[in-house]
């Protein structure tokens, strides 16, 4: 199927489920659409590969808001803070919503996410990323399919069955990933973990009793869909592109994406792994900053030294001038 990143970070299960509802549209930077042998870049993707790239924390603070309004009950509203925490780390914190009655009978939706980036760019060669997401999507309705002569009567309409049995879905993901990405030369290094949890309930148009005995069957799952999976994966990718160079390109790298099973504890060793990661992390910017910090006092120093030594001396040669002027004779 097709494959949905954004900033490098999967949105599609590792059952190759995935929606374009789970990308942040507010805050494109930049699309990037792959198809045919491009793809398999991205492992098992055959379909293609949709990857969104988000616009970074401002270099300096700022507020931003949005707001669409459209036909059909359509309306979407954002409200975005970003903005830099010291001269090497930027924060952007993200909430927006909306929805529509859409142009067919039962076919109305609500959508809210939020979105939070922690990043850390020492230099411009290398880069830290802690992304925390979440979508919700909690009604989402399904007017299912027409018969030509429905369609000839109102193509607008909803099928019958779909508003005897309510048919609809709801959706929500929630990921926390923690990127890292360097360069050197002509190389490019970047590890990955993530994880998450989708939960998806679907009410779909299967006859129930006393209309039909088809789930009364004891293999017939039953007319709604209950899923509630959580996820996780890990990267590490190597990519070479010489200078000069746009077509010889090498990318190694290996995705390990496999759903979890309902026991607690994979889940919490991943969350485990990914505070740890977090601290380490924020603990390393911290030893950077001091460690900064005093190389610039110390070259602070050595400057006002440096600086001070010909001053002083410059200061005794001219007082000693002045002393042996007053001792010159009128004529001088």
């Amino acid at each position: 199927g097709v494959r949905l990143y954004e900033d490098g970070v999967p949105l599609s299960q590792p059952d190759g489920q995935g929606q374009t509802g789970t990308l942040d549209w507010w805050n494109v930077q930049r699309l990037e659409v792959l198809r045919g042998p491009m793809s398999v870049m991205y492992g098992n993707a055959a379909g293609g590969v949709i990857q969104v790239f988000s616009t970074p924390p401002a270099a300096q603070p700022e507020a931003r808001t949005g707001l669409v309004l459209g036909e059909q009950g359509l309306w979407a509203a954002m409200v975005e803070g970003s903005g830099p925490v010291s001269d090497t780390l930027g924060v952007s914190v993200q909430a927006s919503a909306g929805a529509a009655d859409g142009q067919r009978q039962h076919s109305r939706y609500q959508r809210e996410a939020w979105r939070a980036r922690l990043q850390w760019q020492p230099s411009e060669d290398e880069s830290l990323n802690l992304i925390a997401r979440q979508v919700r999507i909690p009604e989402a309705q399904d007017p299912l399919g027409l018969t030509e002569a429905q369609w000839r009567e109102d193509p607008d309409q909803a099928d019958p069955v779909a508003l005897r049995y309510n048919t609809r879905k709801a959706i929500e993901q929630t990921q926390l990933s923690l990127q890292h990405e360097w360069r050197q030369g002509a190389q490019r290094w970047q590890w990955l973990v993530y994880g998450g949890q989708r939960v998806v309930t679907q009410f779909q148009s299967i006859p129930a009793p006393p209309d039909s005995t088809v789930q009364t069957q004891a293999t017939h799952p039953g007319g709604v869909i209950d899923l509630n999976r959580r996820f996780a994966g890990a990267e590490l990718g190597w990519q070479w592109a010489p200078e000069g160079s746009s077509a010889c390109q090498a990318r190694l790298g290996r995705d390990c994406l496999q759903p979890l099973p309902p026991s607690p504890w994979p889940w919490r060793l991943l969350g485990g792994v990914l505070v740890a990661a977090t601290a380490m992390s924020l603990l390393w910017l911290a030893w950077q900053r001091r460690r900064l910090e005093r190389e610039r006092r110390r070259a602070l120093q050595l400057l006002t030294h440096e600086l001070r030594t010909p001053i002083t001396g410059l200061a005794g040669v001219v007082e000693q001038l002045r002393s042996q002027f007053d001792l010159l004779p009128p004529a001088a």
